[in-house]
C-alpha cells in the first residue's frame, strides 16, 4: 500500500491497482462549501503523473473535496468506480469504461474480497 495523503492510498493486489478517495489538487486550493471554506494545506506525497496506472477507484463519497477534488475527478473517467448508490448517481454522466473487460471486473472484485472490503449502501438519518 502507498499512502498519498488525506484518505488517498494506492492498494495493489495481483497486478490490480486501486486508489481510494483521490485527492491531488495543489496546495492553496480553496473549496467554498457555503458555510465554510476549506483550503488544501499539504501537497500529496505523489502527483497524478507519478502514480501507476489505476484500474479501479474506491470512493467513500463524492460530495466533499477532501475525499474527491478536482484533480482526483480526472481518475474516474474510464475506470471502474466503486461508491455508494447516491454517489454513482451524482457522478453521472461519465465516459464509459471502454476497455474494462469482464475478466478485469472479476479480478478487481476478487482483490476487494481478499482485502476484506465490504460495500454497504448507507444514508444519513
Amino acid at each position: 500500500m502507498t499512502f498519498i495523503g488525506t484518505a488517498t492510498a494506492i492498494i495493489s493486489i495481483d497486478g490490480v491497482n486501486f486508489i481510494t478517495d483521490p485527492v491531488f489538487d495543489n496546495v492553496g486550493t480553496t473549496y467554498d462549501l457555503g458555510i465554510l471554506t476549506l483550503e488544501s494545506l499539504k501537497a500529496p506525497a505523489l502527483g497524478l503523473h507519478e502514480i501507476p496506472a489505476i484500474d479501479a477507484v474506491l470512493l467513500s463519497h463524492e460530495d466533499h473535496p477532501d475525499n474527491l477534488d478536482t484533480a482526483g475527478r480526472t481518475l474516474l473517467d474510464g475506470r471502474l468506480v466503486v461508491t455508494t448508490p447516491d454517489g454513482a448517481n451524482n457522478l453521472k454522466p461519465r465516459p464509459e469504461r471502454s476497455s474494462t473487460s469482464q475478466a478485469l471486473h472479476a479480478c478487481i472484485f476478487q482483490a476487494a474480497r481478499q482485502l476484506g472490503l465490504l460495500f454497504i449502501p448507507n444514508h444519513l438519518v
